[in-house]
């Protein structure tokens, strides 16, 4: 059960890259028992063969970066496979894995895989400190509301169709007190009514914020529907 092991979780790379490199670990270190990651292997199995072993292979970010915070001797086949660029940026916040990280196999050397640990952890306490900082600020800051471009398009029409509601209103009074209602039934249906339609039935689609301006639609529905009564009454 103590039996030293080098642990190989392999998701993208090329089989017969990880033999190569795991035969050659093997040698270095004077290992002969090799555990290969299994799709059945719960959490707890995969955390305790990357904190037990000799040494991790692997081509996950994950993988590394488990490796990193169990401060166990690892290397990393990354190429172009899917998260790529996580790899360039743990390198920047950890150049001490420099030589652990494999780009391309051409660059590959069995050499030094030794890793400042000390330096290492210094760096990831300073993280925790900033992340548990920034989550602390963000929870405890007033919190602000931010409408997506769509909310502020319907926003947009709402407040159009108010204002033209508004527009049309007075001028519908001003036909009743002058009596001329007649001699506008062409000019005002015609063009102002179709565009007030147009946002009616825009803002009658807008879900959330039709229930928040309920009473803003039921206006403009009464409205049209004066209209069109008043009309009919005087032609």
């Amino acid at each position: 059960e103590n039996e030293k092991f080098i642990f190989c979780y392999n998701l993208w790379s090329n089989n017969k890259e990880f033999n190569l490199i795991i035969e050659n670990i093997c040698q270095k270190y004077n290992v002969k028992n090799v555990v290969f990651a299994k799709k059945e292997d719960t959490i707890e199995d995969w955390l305790y063969n990357i904190k037990n072993a000799e040494f991790v292979i692997t081509d996950s970010f994950h993988g590394s970066v488990f490796s990193i915070i169990y401060n166990v001797p690892f290397i990393s086949v990354v190429k172009n496979y899917p998260g790529f660029s996580r790899f360039k940026t743990l390198l920047t916040l950890f150049p001490e894995i420099k030589n652990n990280i494999i780009f391309d196999m051409i660059d590959f050397n069995y050499t030094d895989f030794n890793i400042d640990w000390s330096s290492v952890n210094k760096k990831i306490v300073e993280e925790k400190i900033r992340c548990t900082n920034w989550l602390k600020n963000t929870i405890e800051s007033p919190k602000v509301t931010y409408l997506s471009e769509e909310q502020k398009m319907y926003d947009a029409i709402l407040n159009k169709a108010e204002e033209d509601n508004n527009k049309l209103e007075k001028e519908i009074e001003k036909l009743k007190n002058e009596n001329r209602i007649l001699s506008y039934t062409i000019k005002i249906p015609s063009l102002k009514r179709k565009k007030f339609f147009l946002l009616a039935q825009n803002i009658i689609t807008l879900g959330l914020s039709r229930k928040k301006n309920k009473e803003k639609l039921n206006r403009i529905n009464y409205i049209l529907n004066e209209y069109d009564n008043y009309i009919k009454n005087k032609i």
